[in-house]
């Protein structure tokens, strides 16, 4: 189990797991112009670019965190002016119209070789808003001359993981890593580390029930009570109950009928039928499921991970990897 100690991370323990993802992720940034990073949110996907950036990227980099944005939008005052948000649009080269996309500047790095926007939806109050704008981004950048810097981007709204917004990207030299629970292994290893440090009321398999091998929400849940862990789970079943109706509303069919469905596909059921696909694509863009280019057609909650151990699909990496020759990556 790869385990860099010597790295903090936002939960401050070391850099656990991830090496084919840190592997592809390199492999997709110096053959395309743009890559998009995606996945469940709180897999750890803004770990995971962070931490390459810092330890494998070779030359400056622009960090954009949308976060810090939306952080500062809500404190008065601390609003910063557009003409600020020029200097990573001039990096690229990009029209001033595209200013828009980026969420702070990193004043640092003259002549950086990757620009990161991370948690890229935030920017945006409507999904297919910030597809459109990160389509242009992409299709602008292809046709720039290489030594224009290259684009990373991480996403959480799982309609980006549609096939319908990541065809929309098709031909524009954009490479696509989805990012899946971790290796519940070294889950157990990073929460160990974590409660070490920090204490947790909660146990790893309550934690690994309620989320899957997710660092993401550790720092949520660890601090919960009792009581305010009851009205946790209400809330998220509260919303994955919206998110059924809307999925039912929108296929016509009955709620009851929907959820049978869902089932079927989130136990590993291929869907067979149009309309079983197009389930298939409701769900990952309810943030309900996730598609796993590793188990061709098959989607998969964003629970659970296909390595083994907790909370886990009942196929081995190994068969996973001899189906597609390469893990978890979809290129365009």
């Amino acid at each position: 189990m790869f385990v860099d100690s010597t790295y903090r991370t936002g939960l401050g323990t070391g850099f656990y797991d991830r090496v084919d993802e840190l592997d592809e992720l390199a492999s997709s940034l110096r053959g395309y112009r743009s890559v998009v990073v995606y996945g469940p949110r709180g897999v750890g996907k803004s770990e995971l670019v962070r931490y390459y950036l810092a330890r494998r990227h070779v030359g400056g980099a622009v960090i954009v965190d949308a976060r810090e944005r939306k952080a500062h939008e809500l404190v008065p005052g601390r609003v910063e002016p557009l003409r600020l948000f020029r200097e990573p649009m001039g990096l690229l080269g990009a029209p001033v119209n595209l200013v828009d996309l980026v969420a702070e500047i990193a004043r640092s790095a003259k002549k950086p070789s990757l620009i990161l926007l991370d948690e890229f939806q935030l920017l945006f109050t409507d999904t297919r808003q910030a597809l459109v704008a990160l389509e242009s981004l992409a299709g602008y950048l292809a046709k720039k001359p290489r030594g224009t810097p290259s684009l990373l981007v991480t996403i959480s709204e799982g309609f980006f993981a549609t096939t319908e917004a990541l065809s929309r990207l098709t031909g524009y030299s954009t490479g696509f890593l989805l990012v899946e629970p971790m290796d519940p292994r070294a889950f157990a290893k990073l929460y160990q580390e974590y409660r070490e440090k920090n204490g947790c009321k909660r146990s790893l398999e309550e934690i690994a029930g309620l989320t899957g091998p997710n660092p993401g929400y550790l720092v949520e849940l660890c601090s919960l009570s009792d009581k305010m862990l009851a009205s946790w789970v209400s809330e998220r079943l509260s919303q994955l109950s919206h998110a059924v109706y809307r999925a039912a509303l929108e296929l016509e069919e009955d709620p009851l009928e929907v959820v049978r469905e869902a089932n079927k596909l989130l136990s590993g059921v291929r869907p067979r039928t149009p309309r079983q696909h197009l389930l298939g694509e409701v769900l990952v863009r309810e943030n309900i499921a996730y598609p796993c280019p590793s188990l061709p057609r098959q989607y998969l909650p964003p629970t659970t991970s296909i390595r083994g151990g907790t909370g886990t699909s009942s196929q081995e990496p190994s068969t996973a990897r001899r189906a597609t020759g390469k893990r978890a990556t979809r290129n365009s």
